[in-house]
């Protein structure tokens, strides 16, 4: 692809290089091409066969290789593991070739030219190099996309979004997942979650739907500038003090993807995943609640006894996993994490069910079991309030309900209170 080829003519090509210059130049076929390659992971493989076929070419070519930021044992082959998607008859490789061969009469132009393109590709969908450089709001937006390439994942969204929940189990996972990635999606741009189902599934409005992704996260960032971020000072105390594991990956098929704690403040700040079971923690400090872009915490297998209703406020937040804590109350914020789908309170002793859970209207999962029976505060699970917030739930309170709870509890020398 890179190889030597003879003196010819000017061409159309050359021509629009030397018109709009070849940062330009590159940048509009760049655009062409991502239009083709449609998905992430196809881009991914062909930025792949870019680069080997660059490997193998001139100083400029390998220079671009080199500086990929993607390793030869991950690009090596893939030339052999090509698709029809990306090189058929019509396909972004094809289309690639026919125009960067129209410069085979200046070798060096065309390898500057050609890496260019491909550095374009591998800039808009975030790879290699540029994998860091992008923005939480647009990976999600790529993950939704990916997951409804699945025609089953795609139709049980579309009748969740008519009010019909007919989810298969062996795809619940995924569409709780996509679910969730709506709900962030749409509190951040403002775009209902029916209209991004619709715009996905129809692979309409992209271009529209990325830019104002982009400048909602652009707006956010700048209102972050200049602010006082001394309590991320605060949290990499508590961390150290609590010996709390560095944040790493976690290769889980379900929710969490990253397990640990950041010492590292850009990464405090686009936290998505708390996963901290098992961690000896007592305490959680109120300052937790400035991770603003959480979606899931775990923090099974603790000594906690209270909740801050600092960490009441996470808009994006789908899962709350608290099961084997020493939590006693809830404070009555907890009514504010509208985007919570799974709560799980298991082996607990609460205390004080808030009548503001009842606020909590995408909840499609609330685990009590092993739960015991308190009469010490008027908003107990025998109280008024707390009756109604677990009849409220009382459908999706599927591993021990309420009758279960009474049926184990000796209430005879017990008096209400409040």
């Amino acid at each position: 692809m890179f190889g030597l080829f003879g003196k010819s003519k000017k061409n159309k090509i050359q021509a629009l290089i030397e018109q709009d210059g070849i940062e330009h130049a590159t940048q509009r076929f760049a655009e062409v091409l991502c239009d083709m390659l449609k998905t992430k992971e196809l881009a991914y493989q062909f930025s792949l066969e870019e680069i080997e076929a660059a490997s193998q070419g001139n100083e400029e070519a390998i220079s671009f290789a080199i500086d990929s930021g993607i390793p030869s044992s991950e690009y090596k082959g893939a030339m052999q593991r090509s698709c029809p998607e990306i090189d058929g008859k019509d396909g972004p490789q094809q289309f690639l070739l026919n125009i960067s061969t129209q410069l085979h009469s200046d070798t060096d132009l065309m390898v500057e030219f050609r890496t260019k393109i491909a550095n374009n590709v591998m800039k808009y969908f975030y790879l290699g190099k540029y994998a860091s450089n992008e923005p939480v709001g647009i990976k999600k937006y790529n993950q939704l996309k990916q997951l409804m390439l699945n025609e089953e994942i795609s139709e049980a969204l579309i009748l969740s979004a008519s009010g019909i929940n007919q989810t298969s189990f062996l795809i619940a996972n995924d569409v709780n997942t996509a679910v969730s990635l709506i709900n962030y999606l749409s509190t951040l741009t403002g775009i209902s979650g029916v209209e991004l189902i619709n715009a996905v599934s129809e692979k309409q409005n992209d271009k529209q739907i990325t830019s104002i992704i982009m400048d909602k996260e652009s707006l956010a960032e700048y209102e972050e500038v200049g602010s006082d971020d001394s309590w991320m000072d605060v949290l990499v105390k508590w961390a150290n003090e609590n010996n709390l594991a560095e944040l790493q990956d976690l290769d889980s098929p379900a929710y969490y993807k990253q397990t640990g704690f950041p010492r590292n403040k850009n990464q405090l700040r686009s936290m998505e995943y708390l996963h901290l079971p098992n961690s000896n923690i007592s305490q959680l400090p109120p300052e937790l609640g400035n991770l603003k872009k959480l979606y899931c915490i775990c923090l099974d297998g603790n000594s906690i006894e209270n909740y801050p209703k600092e960490m009441c406020g996470y808009k994006n937040l789908t899962r709350l996993d608290l099961d084997d804590n020493k939590i006693s109350n809830f404070p009555r914020e907890i009514g504010n994490l509208t985007s919570l789908q799974i709560l799980s309170l298991k082996n607990n002793s609460i205390n004080d069910f808030p009548i503001e859970m009842k606020k909590l209207v995408n909840l499609r999962k609330l685990v009590l079991k092993g739960q015991a029976i308190h009469l010490s505060s008027r908003y107990s699970p025998l109280s008024k309030e707390g009756f109604e917030v677990t009849i409220h739930f009382d459908d999706i309170i599927k591993e021990e309900p309420i009758q279960t709870w009474l049926d184990k509890t000796d209430t005879s020398n017990l008096t209400m209170t409040g």
